[in-house]
């Protein structure tokens, strides 16, 4: 009996691959255009994408973050106290929750919920 993967189940891994990558860059293109609410992907609660997100690292998941550079990465990771490598498949949904308050709070966004102060009267143009 052989142990080496039939052709069918290598081309199925592959399409399987080329999903993944699909779906992670649409993720990516939603989450930088502002159309997907980032802490709902990371607390769990977008169904749409957890196929994608459940398999995915949290440093790539938080590398998508809009102003997430290396420098902030950092700063997440420190504080989230991971390690970067961790799959999100491979924490409880409290966690990730706790994950979303501590990225809201290093990055300071502002809640969705909560509508913008009003902005005073503007001053005159020369």
């Amino acid at each position: 009996m052989s142990t080496n993967p039939s052709h069918a189940h290598v081309g199925r891994a592959r399409q399987l691959a080329a999903y993944r990558r699909v779906r992670r860059a649409e993720l990516r293109r939603q989450i930088k255009a502002g159309e997907i609410d980032v802490y709902r992907v990371i607390s769990g609660g977008a169904d749409e994408f957890e196929d994608v997100v459940s398999v995915t690292k949290l440093e790539t998941l938080l590398k998508m973050l809009p102003g997430v550079g290396e420098e902030t990465l950092e700063q997440l990771i420190d504080a989230i106290r991971l390690r970067r490598y961790t799959r999100m498949n491979a924490l409880t949904y409290e966690r990730r929750a706790q994950i979303a308050e501590v990225v809201k709070g290093v990055l300071e966004v502002p809640d969705p919920m909560v509508p913008p102060p009003a902005l005073g009267p503007l001053p005159p143009l020369p």
